[in-house]
C-alpha cells in the first residue's frame, strides 16, 4: 500500500519518455524529409547521366567538323601559295592540320627520320650519323618529305613553313652572308645556317642570333621580312689576332698574301681558320692552319728543322 501514493508520478514519468524520444527525433525527421525530394532528383538525373555524355560528344564532333570545313579552305590556300614559294625546293606539302583547342590552335606533325618514328615537331633528333638522311613530316592530312644532309659536329635545320591565307605570299626568306658559318636562332630555336642560300620565314620583324662557338662569335640582329622577298644580313665581323714564329726563321704568308719574317709578334685578321706558309730559303716550306676567334689571340709556330 506504500507504492500507492507514489503511483501517479511514475506514470507521469513514463509517459514524459515518448515526449522527450519525439524531441531528439524531430529535428533528424524533418532534414531528413527535406533531404528525400532531392535525392530522388539526383537519382533521376543520374539516369539520364549517359544521355548528357553521348550529346556533349555528339556536340564536340560537330563542332570539329565544322571547325574543320571552315579550315579546309585556309589548308587548300595555304598549298597553293607554298607550290609558289617552293621554287625549286623538293618539299611538297600535302595537307595541313589544325589541332590544339581553344587559342591554343597549332599544326601537328609526325616527324620520323629513315623510317623511324620519334615524335611530334617541334623536336631535336639526336643521334644521327653524318651523312644524308630523309625526313618524313606527317599529319592527319598528308606527308612532307625532306632531304637532310647531316655534317658531323653540326646540327641540320628543318623548317616546315606554314604559311597565312588571304590570298597573298605570308612568307618571305632571310639570307645570311658571312665569311665562316654561323648558326641562326630565333627565340632559342635554331632556325637554319649561313650556309644556306635562304632560310624561309615568316612575313614580319624577327630578331635573330648569330653564333659559332669555336670562333667565340654571339651577336644579334633585326630584320624585317617582306612578303615575297629575301632580306639579307651581313653582320660585321670580328676580329682577332695571331702571333708567328719559326725556327730558325721563315718568311710569313697568310692566305697568300706575304706577311713579313718571323718573329711576328701580333697579325690582325678576321675571325675564322687560316692557311699559315713558311717558307725558307735552304729548309724548304711549311704549311700551318690558324684559327683566329673573335677578340682573341692565338699562337702558330713550327721548327723547319725537322
Amino acid at each position: 500500500m506504500d507504492d500507492v501514493p507514489r503511483a501517479p508520478a511514475r506514470l507521469a514519468l513514463a509517459l514524459e519518455h515518448p515526449v522527450r524520444r519525439e524531441d531528439t527525433w524531430r529535428p533528424h525527421a524533418r532534414a531528413l524529409t527535406e533531404w528525400l525530394p532531392r535525392a530522388r532528383a539526383a537519382l533521376e538525373a543520374a539516369r539520364s547521366l549517359p544521355d548528357l555524355k553521348s550529346a556533349e560528344k555528339w556536340l564536340k564532333d560537330a563542332a570539329e567538323d565544322i571547325r574543320n570545313q571552315r579550315f579546309a579552305p585556309i589548308a587548300e590556300q595555304t598549298r597553293r601559295i607554298w607550290d609558289q614559294l617552293r621554287l625549286q625546293s623538293n618539299v611538297s606539302l600535302e595537307g595541313v592540320h589544325l589541332g590544339g583547342t581553344g587559342k591554343a590552335r597549332k599544326v601537328e606533325l609526325k616527324v620520323t627520320v629513315d623510317g623511324h618514328f620519334f615524335g611530334q615537331s617541334p623536336i631535336t633528333v639526336k643521334g644521327l650519323s653524318p651523312g644524308a638522311h630523309q625526313v618524313l613530316l606527317e599529319n592527319d592530312t598528308g606527308t612532307v618529305t625532306e632531304q637532310v644532309t647531316i655534317e658531323k659536329g653540326t646540327t641540320a635545320a628543318l623548317l616546315v613553313p606554314m604559311t597565312r591565307p588571304e590570298g597573298s605570299f605570308a612568307s618571305g626568306w632571310i639570307a645570311v652572308q658571312a665569311p665562316a658559318d654561323l648558326q641562326v636562332f630565333e627565340d632559342d630555336r635554331l632556325i637554319g645556317s649561313s650556309r644556306s642560300d635562304k632560310i624561309m620565314v615568316a612575313v614580319g620583324r624577327h630578331q635573330l642570333e648569330l653564333v659559332n662557338d669555336a670562333l667565340g662569335i654571339r651577336s644579334t640582329r633585326t630584320v624585317q621580312v617582306t612578303a615575297g622577298q629575301v632580306a639579307t644580313v651581313r653582320p660585321e665581323w670580328p676580329k682577332g689576332t695571331v702571333a708567328v714564329n719559326a725556327l730558325p726563321w721563315a718568311e710569313v704568308f697568310i692566305n697568300g698574301e706575304r706577311i713579313g719574317e718571323t718573329p711576328i709578334g701580333s697579325v690582325t685578321l678576321p675571325a675564322g681558320v687560316h692557311e699559315v706558309v713558311f717558307r725558307h730559303p735552304e729548309l724548304g716550306e711549311k704549311r700551318a692552319t690558324a684559327t683566329v676567334t673573335a677578340g682573341g689571340t692565338s699562337k702558330v709556330s713550327v721548327d723547319l728543322r725537322k
